[in-house]
């Protein structure tokens, strides 16, 4: 009887370790919104579901987390801590698989923090040797490269995980690096990584990976109203981009930092075009951009 009994406690307790069948994804999709919000409830519950559904529920939070209100950097942390979550409470055989869906169900833009955080948590290497963190990053990068597949920005986000396990390495092995990024588009390795590693000038600069460049519909919006611009003022919005730190700059350089009216800001002559081209008038702007002034209620010559 004491034999069957131990025999009972022990099954039990593999079933609490697993969390196998301990509670549906219909159950849990009924606290996604509180685990977007909550690492406790996040951390509760994928401990409750199997490994299969773990995975589907870490997609479906971040799925919320995307949905909500909030800035970009506020999404970020949310999606950073449903990670750390998920990766804390699972068990090791579902780590690869769930980095994976980290990777390919988080915004790109929010993906260089999300490595950063997870380089010196739950991926940092402790007393692991070099064969051992070796064998573990490429195993996980298997998994991202997988799920990521069919993803237009897959070659980006795969970089973006590379560059967690190479901030975890510390290091070493010396070769990481090259056998991660193999196979991957020369830009990664000549460009993406030593930029985001901050090999470049000593700062880090995600710019590259994110492909910010060529990639804000923000900055393009600029290009669309020049055409009804006064002459004067497109040249001075131009020469904004050009450089001069203007929120039309930022928005060129930085998609999830756009100076503009729906960001809860009034920037003026920034985003509005003026009602006059003389720039002897006072409310002429084009010589004080990003200045703030007032305008006169009633212009000479109108009327209400």
């Amino acid at each position: 009887m004491k034999k069957i009994l131990m025999m009972g406690i022990a099954a039990l307790a593999g079933l609490a370790a697993t969390g196998v069948d301990a509670m549906t994804l219909a159950e849990a999709g009924a606290k996604k919104a509180e685990a977007a919000a909550n690492q406790k409830t996040m951390s509760a519950v994928i401990k409750d579901l199997s490994e299969e559904d773990q995975v589907k529920f870490l997609a479906m939070v971040n799925e919320e987390i995307a949905n909500s209100e909030g800035s970009a950097e506020e999404k970020t942390a949310r999606y950073i801590a449903a990670a750390e979550a998920a990766l804390s409470s699972c068990p090791k055989s579902n780590v690869a698989a769930l980095t994976a869906e980290v990777y390919a169900t988080v915004p790109l833009q929010s993906l260089p923090l999300m490595s950063e955080r997870l380089a010196s948590g739950v991926f940092s290497r402790g007393t692991a040797n070099d064969a051992q963190v070796k064998t573990a990053a490429e195993s996980v990068m298997k998994a991202i490269e997988a799920r990521t597949s069919s993803a237009a920005d897959s070659d980006r986000r795969n970089t973006a995980a590379v560059l967690a396990f190479l901030n975890a390495s510390g290091g070493t092995p010396a070769d990481l690096r090259s056998t991660l990024l193999d196979g991957y588009p020369s830009e990664a390795s000549m460009e993406w990584v030593p930029a985001a590693m901050g090999e470049v000038d000593g700062t880090k600069d995600y710019k590259p990976l994110l492909g910010v460049e060529t990639a804000s519909p923000k900055a393009d919006d600029v290009f669309t109203i020049l055409p009804m611009a006064p002459a004067v003022l497109a040249g001075s919005m131009m020469a904004d981009l050009s450089g001069t730190g203007t929120a039309y700059t930022d928005a060129v350089l930085d998609p999830d930092q756009y100076a503009l009216p729906d960001q809860g800001g009034d920037f003026g002559m920034e985003i509005r075009i003026p009602r006059t081209t003389d720039q002897s008038k006072p409310w002429y702007n084009g010589a004080k951009r990003g200045e703030s002034y007032d305008e006169p209620e009633v212009y000479p010559g109108q009327s209400f």
